[in-house]
């Protein structure tokens, strides 16, 4: 009888899953993309941020100047006072009756501010609401420092991040007027640094810089405003 030999032929055993290589490389890439992603993601989340900021302070600032602009044009003086009662460059002090009308729409005149806090990077407006001439509290103190100022006066924040200090000349306001010779002056010539109070009622214009950071606490973004208020209510020489 025939011998029938069988033969069987050596397979190898099928692979299933993933080696430790491929799964090391797997988990490299899949690294590389999520930190792409999410870097692209933080860019995003910082460029909104930043818009809705800038946006923010632009619309602030605007307001802020606008508000300025039209107290300063319509500041009136009393019958012992000029319009304009203090003109420095981080300060001006006017007579207004701005959103008080009073009895019968005859307005109250009232003793108003504009002044750049430097140290908070605000612009302040004070109201002497109760027409003690001072903006100061009783017992004095300085007219820049938050906590001397007078209690019963009306005071608010009107815009934040100003860094006209560290800026140019730092001057948020200069001013226009007529001198004792009827000359036209304007401080932002050389050598003139603010107006004397015998040219106060003769202020004609003030000009009015504002230099604000969008991005505050990083690399700076200056956001530059300049407007002019030419005062109606001047007196003739």
């Amino acid at each position: 009888m025939e011998a029938t030999v069988t033969r069987t032929r050596l397979t190898r055993p099928v692979q299933r899953g993933l080696t430790l290589i491929e799964l090391l490389i797997a988990m490299s890439i899949l690294t590389v993309v999520t930190g792409m992603i999410l870097i692209s993601w933080f860019s995003l989340q910082d460029s909104f941020s930043f818009s809705t900021k800038s946006t923010a302070q632009r619309e602030a600032g605007r307001d802020a100047m606008s508000r300025m602009v039209r107290e300063l044009r319509d500041a009136q003086g009393t019958e012992s006072a000029a319009a304009i009662a203090r003109a420095a460059n981080n300060e001006v002090r006017f007579y207004t009756t701005f959103n008080e009308p009073g009895a019968d729409n005859a307005g109250v005149n009232r003793l108003t501010r504009y002044w750049y806090d430097a140290a908070a990077h605000e612009l302040i407006r004070q109201r002497d609401m109760d027409d003690d001439g001072s903006f100061v509290k009783v017992g004095g103190g300085s007219a820049y420092v938050r906590a001397n100022l007078d209690p019963g006066d009306r005071v608010d924040i009107m815009l934040t991040h100003l860094v006209n200090n560290s800026v140019g000349d730092g001057a948020i306001f200069h001013f226009a007027y007529y001198d004792q010779t009827g000359s036209y002056v304007d401080t932002r010539q050389a050598g003139v640094t603010t107006v004397l109070p015998l040219n106060l009622p003769y202020v004609v214009s003030i000009r009015i810089h504002l230099m604000i950071d969008l991005n505050p606490g990083k690399s700076p973004t200056y956001y530059d405003l300049v407007s002019t208020a030419q005062l109606r209510n001047v007196r003739a020489m």
